[in-house]
């Protein structure tokens, strides 16, 4: 979130505006986290096993205090999500952390770790009293904040302070890259935020730690997982959309050997798309996932794919070493993908996705958002899509019983100009269509516009993924948005599409673009390989469009979003051969939708209302 003149600023210029032209291409989809409105604390007697939310004050706008929280173990016949650990190789039994903190001592030194690149201020630690919170029961555990020293001599002497006053601990370090690391992307890389987290492995003052994204809440006990990993053990958990490995959360005891070894890693390992990290390759998915370039594929390739040579440095130092996966839909809650259908929320320990509620009635929530549901239960639609419609201006979807044929989904990143012109047009030429803008990272907010009535769209801000290249993010994103629209067709639009009247043709495929046969088009093997996966479905199905075209200005079929971006149905493809065979075209989302489409039998053919416009 940037400051309120920010927002002013947007406002101001949209009433000096008359006519603008759209500009630049379509941006990255993205959002900061809002800081939590709930405030935690110890209940009074230090009951453990029980956070409650405290009173408010004033000063600190946090909403009344809700009923306490009973905070459940899991017992180890009871696991929270399906086919969801592996040990680098194959999927294989989440580890019982219940049980492995009953071979670990009943006490030790414990430390939950956090880290920030770049200026810091207090809205980056949303969560910081449920931290506190879980801290007091794990021993009373240190909160360590890690900073490299370049970010950490910027901080404000006020926000040095405050975290100061909240008992955070402000770690300095050296570096955010292990010095001489071989493979460096120079631009839109995680790779800073992520790999600052290592020296996490060398804080051997500490019998075990816990390392967390800051957009995690806690809402149980931790005991466990630190206990369990202070006997050795490496706790990870996959990630939200079946990545091998999410590297928002893990917990290990710390030797500086690994430390040392993880910068030796660092040095000798290459990275490509197509094989991971040291040639180690993707097993157990299918190829590339989201982050594998960044923390989330290093770790898993060092931790878990070379597992071995870590023990016997280890086992050398007269250290036990061993790296398991637990639960993720109670130790590392990341939405409802791949847990139990029936799975009880009230299990979760740690939260941390999603930031704020969709449209999945399963989907456990933030505390926050827990009681903003209870105080709004009676105003949830039928529908259930939560606060997002509750919070938003536009106008519902379903108007008189019927379906709105359609709407337009509309990621966006800082273009002003182009973002206002086309909400301009598509407000003049579709005043009943629910507009979704949804903004991938950026420095420009533009709610303020979506709630003038001129405008009447919602809008809502994720984290930023770049996702034009990161399909399982991009197909994550758009089958949310199609969740919310509730219409037959979903127009995807882009900040450089300029729409010139309402279309008077009427889609006659699933998706349909623009004309574009001058790109590459797909090989006769992978035209063959996606009939095969489409005749699955549809015994006779055949492509008839192999190009590009799924840009800005296309159009989808809702059922077709809903049915071919489901997570089951994406992993099925195998990307990695695709990307052998495809090359660089594979990852862009307008290549990846015709791929997603096709391996489901829906057809995909140009618009004859979209056009390419060339100056």
């Amino acid at each position: 979130w940037r400051l309120l003149k920010e927002h002013m600023r947007v406002a101001a210029l949209l009433l000096q505006i008359g006519s603008v032209g759209a500009v630049g291409a379509v941006g990255a989809l993205g959002a900061g986290a809002k800081r939590s409105l709930i405030r935690y604390e110890i209940s009074p007697g230090g009951q453990r096993g029980l956070l409650t939310e405290a009173a408010p004050k004033s000063e600190e706008h946090v909403v009344q205090p809700v009923q306490p929280v009973q905070l459940r173990s899991a017992r180890s016949s009871e696991m929270g999500c399906s086919d969801c650990c592996n040990d680098g190789q194959k999927n294989v039994p989440c580890a019982d952390v219940e049980e492995c903190a009953k071979t670990a001592p009943n006490t030790g030194k414990y430390a939950l770790i956090l880290s920030y690149v770049g200026k810091m201020d207090l809205e980056a630690l949303p969560f910081l009293e449920s931290a506190k919170a879980a801290a007091e029961l794990a021993n009373k555990a240190d909160i360590v904040l890690l900073m490299m020293k370049s970010d950490a001599v910027t901080m404000n002497i006020s926000v040095r302070q405050k975290l100061d006053e909240q008992g955070v601990q402000v770690h300095v370090v050296d570096w955010a890259l292990p010095p001489n690391m071989k493979y460096i992307k120079k631009q839109n890389w995680c790779g800073q935020k992520d790999f600052i987290r290592l020296h996490a492995l060398g804080l051997d003052n500490y019998d075990a730690v816990a390392y967390f994204d800051n957009d995690i809440e806690f809402q149980g006990d931790i005991n466990p997982v630190l206990r369990c990993a202070s006997a050795g053990n490496f706790l990870t958990t996959n990630g939200g959309l079946g990545e091998a490995l999410n590297v928002g959360f893990f917990a290990l005891k710390p030797h500086r050997l690994l430390l040392q070894a993880a910068e030796e890693f660092a040095k000798e390992a290459d990275y490509s798309e197509l094989n991971g990290w040291a040639e180690e390759g993707w097993k157990p998915c299918n190829g590339y996932y989201v982050g594998g370039e960044c923390g989330q594929g290093f770790f898993h390739t060092f931790f878990y794919k070379r597992q071995r040579i870590l023990q016997e440095k280890l086992l050398a130092a007269g250290q036990k070493w061993t790296s398991l996966q637990i639960d993720k839909c109670i130790w590392n809650y990341q939405t409802t993908f791949q847990c139990d259908t029936n799975f009880d929320c009230s299990r979760v320990r740690v939260h941390h996705k999603p930031m704020k509620p969709g449209s999945d009635p399963r989907e456990c929530l933030k505390a926050k958002d827990k009681v903003l549901a209870s105080k709004m239960s009676s105003q949830i639609s039928a529908t259930n899509h939560s606060l997002v419609r509750l919070l938003s201006t536009s106008e519902p979807a379903q108007k008189d019983g019927h379906k709105t044929r359609f709407g337009f989904y509309f990621p966006v990143h800082d273009q002003v100009e182009g973002v206002i012109e086309v909400l301009r047009s598509a407000r003049q030429f579709y005043p009943e269509a629910p507009i979704y803008v949804l903004q991938d990272g950026g420095s420009v907010d533009f709610g303020p516009l979506c709630k003038m009535p001129r405008f009447n769209c919602t809008f809502e801000r994720a984290l930023g993924e770049n996702s034009r290249w990161n399909p399982h993010s991009w197909f994550a994103r758009m089958r949310n948005a199609t969740e919310f629209l509730q219409t037959e067709y979903v127009i995807y639009l882009e900040p450089d599409v300029k729409i010139t009247r309402r279309h008077m043709r009427d889609p006659l495929n699933d998706a349909g673009g623009v004309y574009d046969n001058f790109n590459p088009s797909m090989s006769m093997e992978t035209k063959a390989y996606l009939e095969r996966l489409g005749g699955e479905r549809e015994p006779c199905f055949n492509i008839s469009w192999m190009h590009f075209g799924l840009c800005g200005g296309s159009y989808f079929r809702s059922e077709a979003i809903l049915d071919a971006f489901k997570p089951e149905h994406v992993l099925r493809i195998d990307w990695k051969k695709l990307r052998e065979k495809e090359g660089d075209k594979t990852m862009s989302s307008d290549f990846a939708m015709l791929v997603a489409l096709s391996a489901r039998a829906w057809t995909v053919y140009p618009w004859e209302e979209s056009a390419q416009y060339f100056n």
